[in-house]
């Protein structure tokens, strides 16, 4: 029912308004996502749906040299627009040459085409013509942002990566280091010890880390795989989450995410690289098939403070594995996306085998996916409907991100009694057809053009296979 609803939206503004403001500003957005349901005061007979990334069926870039014998997206890649060029970091384990796990750079105009620079800087089995840019032995997940001038000042490009210097793991030298450039070719390690400390503790970062920028925090932020430890025993992988204002000095690693908590059963996690859309989070959580086949696949986290996260389709890849025999039909390890115009690039590495088999290969894939269409409502039966409560206020025309593909769906305008207000009614909406991905919507041919209530909710009925990405006003 709609008042059951429009209580349910009401005791949650409650609840965040006690929490903080804002968290109960992104209720009330111009954007409604539907990631959650946060936004939603009502869903009827409709469910969450995410739409799988498009893979490129063969790999963008190869392992075919000494030094870069398995290359793979525990990496950044990010579209520089005054060079009008791709550029990407990433890391390769080698066997048999001097150099075990060096950091790479590559560049491209189109994402699929890939040029190594020689850039004469590290010195190869007698020559400089490669494209490393710092040779480290034991390194793992160099992750590479480029902040703001007013922020990262005339070393914009950082870098953070997990390094072992002294003996084993936990002898003192394992742990996140960080890195600055200027260029983002030319690096200096900017510690000498670890700036977090690999320990036997549940908030400890291990070895697969993603570094961002939070903008809206003002802080640099690291999640990272960490391990449920019992004594000296680690149980199974968590993703945990440390920041810091300044770069040097970091917060204690919290745990955001435990897979088990609720249910043994569940998968383990393997890192989850993290970016914002419309001002709430999504990760790209690596799905960890142990116990099972030990295949790693993505799917798709989300949350709104990056401290509580939930899978949006537990058992839906994002990302899965290829198809047996296929060059990525063990695991993949996506980058955070690349956003083009409409569209985002999500580079990642594939192995040909899962990760209790050793002589594997690995090789980095592109998968894209439409700006704004992660994530649908669709009907689980012939139909469904949700309602949602808008900001107050003056309303612009309103907007629909959605692909009725052999579905229809229909809007209607609803007060707090959840009666139709008048002229804005199921009847008077047109029946929508078609992919839009900015459908305005009228009724009786025109957009709002009289005062709403001062409490109203937006009603999307949707058929068929309809789905609904978005809602703009």
């Amino acid at each position: 029912m709609v008042y059951k609803g429009f209580f349910m939206a009401a005791l949650r503004l409650f609840l965040l308004l006690i929490v903080g403001s804002s968290i109960a500003h992104q209720v009330y957005a111009e954007v409604v996502l539907f990631a959650d349901d946060a936004q939603v005061s009502e869903r009827n007979s409709l469910k969450r749906v995410v739409e799988p990334a498009e893979k490129l069926p063969e790999p963008v870039i190869r392992g075919d040299q000494r030094w870069e014998q398995n290359p793979y997206a525990y990496g950044s890649f990010a579209y520089d627009e005054a060079e009008q060029t791709y550029k990407g970091w990433y890391q390769s384990l080698n066997g048999g040459v001097s150099i075990r796990t060096p950091v790479l750079y590559n560049l491209s105009k189109d994402g699929r085409e890939w040029v190594r620079p020689q850039l004469g800087l590290v010195e190869f089995e007698g020559n400089k013509d490669n494209n490393i840019v710092m040779p480290l032995q034991r390194l793992c997940s160099p992750s590479v942002i480029k902040v703001p001038e007013e922020v990262g000042g005339e070393h914009p490009y950082r870098m953070a990566f997990w390094d072992i210097r002294n003996g084993s793991t936990y002898d003192g030298g394992g742990g996140t280091y960080t890195a600055i450039s200027k260029d983002g070719v030319h690096w200096q390690e900017d510690c000498e010890s670890p700036r977090l400390v690999a320990e036997k503790r549940n908030d400890s970062a291990s070895d697969v880390l993603d570094l961002m920028y939070d903008a809206e925090l003002q802080k640099y932020v690291v999640h990272a795989k960490c391990w449920k430890w019992q004594g000296e025993k680690a149980l199974y992988r968590l993703i945990c989450r440390s920041e810091s204002t300044d770069f040097r000095e970091w917060s204690t690693p919290e745990v955001v995410f435990d897979p088990r908590a609720e249910d043994e059963s569940q998968p383990q996690t393997y890192g989850m690289p993290v970016f914002k859309y419309e001002g709430q989070y999504f990760g790209l959580l690596r799905i960890y098939h142990k116990p099972g086949n030990e295949t790693i696949e993505i799917e798709l986290a989300h949350s709104r403070d990056d401290k509580i996260w939930h899978r949006i389709a537990p058992g839906t890849a994002f990302l899965p594995v290829g198809e047996k025999d296929t060059w990525d039909d063990g695991m993949v390890f996506a980058a955070p996306p690349v956003v083009r115009d409409e569209q985002m690039d999500f580079f990642y590495g594939g192995w040909d085998g899962p990760h209790n088999v050793g002589g594997r290969k690995a090789n980095i894939g592109l998968a894209t996916s439409t700006v704004g269409r992660l994530v649908a409502l669709t009907p689980e039966g012939n139909s469904g409907a949700v309602i949602t409560q808008l900001a107050a206020g003056e309303h612009q025309p309103f907007s629909l991100n959605v692909d009725t593909k052999q579905g229809t769906v229909r809007a209607a305008l609803l007060d707090e009694t959840g009666a139709e207000v008048p002229g804005y009614g199921l009847e008077d909406s047109p029946i929508v057809q078609g992919d839009h991905a900015n459908y305005v919507l009228r009724w009786n041919g025109t957009a709002i053009n009289a005062p709403l209530p001062d409490k109203v909710f937006l009603k999307v009925e949707l058929s068929g296979d309809a789905c609904l990405y978005e809602i703009r006003y």
